[in-house]
């Protein structure tokens, strides 16, 4: 087609363009029209690249009659490339460019990206207005990996139970359990420890065992002859008889 593109003269260009654009401005409904407009005097130039031609001539209302774009938002079926497959494109576009607030090359891009990742390609829903979702990939493509859980993130194999995991799971849990046994028999060290002082305090004999310098002071006194016992000291007479004037 680029020989057939080629031989129309600048004149022939300039013409066919001139006219179409002049029509489209009164009769911008009329794409398909303008279309042939564009179309028939040029020669090797098919619906499809004169969509091209009015899509940089108005980029806001105008979609290029792409195959990806087609398949996204009106069939998959085999394409003629006709003027009438155009107008089911240019309103489909249209329609959803209502409903979502988009600009044509918006639509163009991700009907390129979504039908060049492979899988059967779903329509959108132009009656809500949801965007469509991304195609299904097929096996061979995703592989053998499931969809993950989205309670926990993970593929059903890996919430399975493996071998694995119930070995670590037991070591965790002996491991665990030897470190709570230790924990008792610490307490329960520090406990007959503690009552084993108690004990000592209780009994005199070893209270004077673990006191040396008492024992030796006792030793002493006894040795000297001092019979006095311990306690509050004796008062003298003169005390005793102050106090027995003041009663």
């Amino acid at each position: 087609m680029s020989k057939l593109v080629a031989s129309n003269t600048d004149e022939d260009v300039a013409k066919a363009t001139k006219a179409a654009f002049q029509y489209y401005a009164s009769n911008s409904t009329d794409v398909t029209g303008t279309l042939n407009l564009l179309s028939k005097p040029l020669k090797g130039v098919g619906p499809a690249t004169a969509s091209l031609y009015l899509a940089i001539h108005d980029p806001t209302r105008i979609i290029f009659f792409s195959d990806e774009a087609y398949r996204w938002l009106v069939s998959d079926a085999k394409l003629k490339y006709d003027v009438k497959e155009y107008g089911a494109l240019h309103k489909a576009t249209q329609d959803f460019m209502k409903r979502l607030s988009v600009t044509p090359i918006e639509v163009e891009k991700v009907a390129f990206v979504l039908v060049k990742e492979g899988g059967p390609v779903k329509q959108p829903n132009l009656s809500t207005g949801k965007p469509p979702s991304r195609p299904e990939r097929v096996a061979s493509e995703q592989g053998s990996s499931p969809a993950p859980n989205r309670r926990s993130g993970r593929s059903p194999q890996t919430a399975r139970k493996s071998p694995e995991n119930k070995e670590a799971k037991s070591i965790s849990r002996s491991a665990s359990e030897q470190h709570s046994s230790a924990m008792q028999r610490g307490k329960q060290a520090k406990k007959t420890k503690g009552e084993t002082e108690d004990q000592s305090q209780d009994d005199p004999k070893k209270r004077r065992r673990s006191h040396p310098d008492k024992v030796e002071q006792d030793t002493e006194d006894s040795s000297s002859g001092n019979s006095k016992k311990r306690g509050r000291p004796q008062r003298s007479k003169n005390e005793n008889n102050a106090k027995r004037l003041m009663s």
